[in-house]
């Protein structure tokens, strides 16, 4: 699956127009898996820890983010997008990632009030594959709560990463 758009910009920061068709794909999971390699050539292996403020700063994460997903999704661009780490303008980047991004978003299913409030994957709905098999996508509220899980019969503490 692929779907077509166009930009059509005038850049604040060169005074240039850019504009061009684009076609970006649907990705499989080996492209996201190729996304994640090339965000952390980008970045030297680092990435930003939200939780402490550390690490790559917030922004460059973001544009690694942007840059790799276009990167891997696009199959058509014009010229001037060939090398989107040469662009001088954010604002470029930023409307193509928005289209390819809203493509992909496509196909994820929506958010419903369950999920925002216990996490993705946590509505508490079972799913059927195609073979009949009943895929849970539930977590107990109890185990959310206790901080002891039970695992094959024993009971492991949760252990949660400080720092």
């Amino acid at each position: 699956m692929t779907k077509t758009f166009f930009v059509d910009l005038v850049s604040e920061v060169d005074d240039r127009r850019y504009q061009g068709n684009f076609t970006t794909k649907k990705l499989t999971i080996g492209d996201m898996l190729k996304m994640g390699t090339e965000m952390a050539q980008m970045t030297g292996g680092l990435s930003y820890n939200p939780l402490t403020g550390r690490g790559l700063p917030y922004g460059q994460s973001i544009m690694a983010e942007m840059i790799a997903h276009c990167t891997v999704a696009l199959v058509q661009s014009p010229e001037w997008f060939s090398e989107p780490t040469k662009l001088t303008d954010i604002a470029l980047l930023e409307a193509v990632y928005k289209e390819v991004d809203a493509f992909e978003a496509s196909f994820r299913r929506a958010t419903t009030t369950d999920d925002e409030q216990g996490g993705a994957g946590d509505s508490g709905e079972s799913s059927h594959s195609e073979s009949g098999e009943n895929h849970s996508s539930t977590q107990s509220a109890e185990r959310s709560v206790n901080s002891d899980q039970a695992m094959v019969g024993e009971k492991v503490p949760v252990v949660t990463q400080i720092g």
